[in-house]
């Protein structure tokens, strides 16, 4: 079954108010991380919106539909699924990252700061956090884009 055939079929199901049980919706999951691992961000994003309305408590979904808006540049979008992940007790730090680098991309540096700075704290601290190259990459966008954007912005209120 091809990918277009596979969410034509999902969408069936959703129009016919069919129930899926627990299986199914975890295996439909599993799918939509295997297409964003893919680079099939548009497939991975079609199927976690029709998850969101079966899984809806579930943080897991936000992250990953999240990861797959910002891998489309949907920047706006992914920062509204990551801040939905976190409110439902996601406990990747990763996801801080994420919402850093959409806040950059949004110009919103106040709020990249505080992401940033979050998931520096929290990588650093979280036993089962090994990953360094992340740690070193939020330090850069923080004192390369973030704090310098800061600054300029906080000289020209005071002129």
């Amino acid at each position: 079954m091809t990918a277009g055939n596979t969410i034509a079929a999902e969408r069936t199901y959703a129009v016919q108010g069919l129930s899926l049980d627990e299986n199914v919706l975890q295996t439909m999951q599993g799918m939509a991380v295997r297409y964003y691992k893919h680079g099939m961000y548009a497939e991975s994003e079609s199927l976690l919106t029709f998850l969101m309305r079966h899984l809806s408590s579930r943080p897991e979904i936000y992250y990953e539909l999240g990861k797959a808006q910002h891998a489309q540049s949907e920047y706006a979008a992914a920062l509204t699924n990551y801040q939905r992940a976190v409110t439902l007790g996601l406990p990747d730090p990763e996801v801080y990252l994420y919402m850093g680098q959409c806040c950059i991309y949004l110009n919103y540096f106040e709020q990249a700061d505080k992401a940033l700075r979050r998931f520096l704290s929290l990588g650093r601290t979280a036993p089962s956090f090994g990953s360094i190259p992340l740690l070193v990459r939020a330090e850069h966008l923080l004192t390369d884009l973030v704090v310098p954007r800061l600054q300029k912005k906080l000289q020209e209120a005071s002129s």
